[in-house]
């Protein structure tokens, strides 16, 4: 419950809207948040918080990672990065192991991502 009540106070901090107003006008392009990584126990209470709370949870799997193929990576990132375009999410929670990767391409694409939120794999 915690978590989620952190992430609700991210959200208005960044989206210069409060929760209340969140929840009463729902727009996924206001309310979804990304997580990416392996299933976890982190991953778990990450969605049940966004349950919680006012958001949508837009599953990224943590496998698209874990090619050992690098001549896939650019293919994978690129479907990753039309997932944070058509969805526009708020945020993102990821495995630290995967927060570079992400950062990297949200910074350079993705305009809409306000903040970021890593577990320790």
């Amino acid at each position: 419950m915690n978590f989620g009540v952190g992430l609700q106070t991210l959200a208005t901090k960044y989206t210069a809207q409060s929760c209340v107003e969140i929840s009463n006008d729902f727009d996924i392009t206001r309310n979804a948040i990304v997580i990416c990584g392996p299933n976890s126990l982190e991953w778990f209470i990450a969605d049940y918080a966004m349950v919680l709370q006012p958001f949508v949870s837009i599953p990224i799997s943590a496998e698209l990672y874990r090619q050992k193929d690098s001549k896939k990576m650019p293919t994978i990132l690129g479907h990753i990065s039309e997932i944070l375009r058509q969805t526009r999410p708020i945020a993102i929670i990821c495995e630290n192991s995967q927060s570079k990767q992400l950062l990297e391409l949200c910074l350079t694409e993705i305009t809409s991502i306000k903040f970021l939120v890593e577990w320790k794999s």
